[in-house]
């Protein structure tokens, strides 16, 4: 194992120079998730790792499933998948950066949602599963907060003298 951690941040021998791992932004039961730089596209990525020395073949199988789901999906509503590297050891998964993190943290954050911004968000998740059962022919099984990523938008305030809560915006 030649992995070496800089700065904090693990580095695995495994990735292509390419990528370069900036921080840790989230964890799994069998995956840690790393905000990164892509240096060929010049955007930042999300790079999840997984390391199949310790998982089963099942999850292993079922990693190579989800890639190849995820391949076949492009939708503003659902992370785009740049690049899947599977090795010996480890598989990484490069996605779409998503800068706002979980909808979860969004929502424990404000601790109220205005009627608006929920709106907001059930149609783009509605639209994207209307797209993943008749466009692609899968079922997410798993909707849920913490598996929905949230991205901050322009600000745009709230028209009248009414009084609001800080997530009305």
């Amino acid at each position: 194992d030649n992995d070496t951690e800089e700065n904090g941040v693990k580095q695995y021998k495994e990735l292509s120079p390419r990528y370069e791992i900036i921080e840790k932004i989230g964890e799994g039961a069998f995956s840690k998730v790393y905000r990164a730089i892509d240096h060929q596209m010049h955007i930042s990525v999300a790079i999840k790792v997984i390391d199949k020395r310790s998982i089963s073949t099942s999850q292993i199988e079922s990693t190579l499933k989800e890639s190849s789901i995820m391949r076949r999906i492009d939708h503003p509503n659902v992370v785009k998948l740049y690049n899947y590297i599977n090795t010996k050891d480890m598989a990484f998964l490069v996605i779409e950066y998503v800068s706002g993190g979980e909808l979860f943290n969004q929502i424990v954050k404000l601790t109220y949602f205005s009627e608006n911004l929920a709106r907001h968000i059930i149609i783009q998740v509605v639209k994207a599963v209307d797209y993943l059962h008749s466009e692609v022919g899968v079922v997410h099984r798993d909707i849920k907060p913490e598996n929905l990523l949230f991205e901050t938008i322009d600000f745009f305030p709230t028209e009248g003298p009414q009084k609001r809560r800080r997530s009305d915006d």
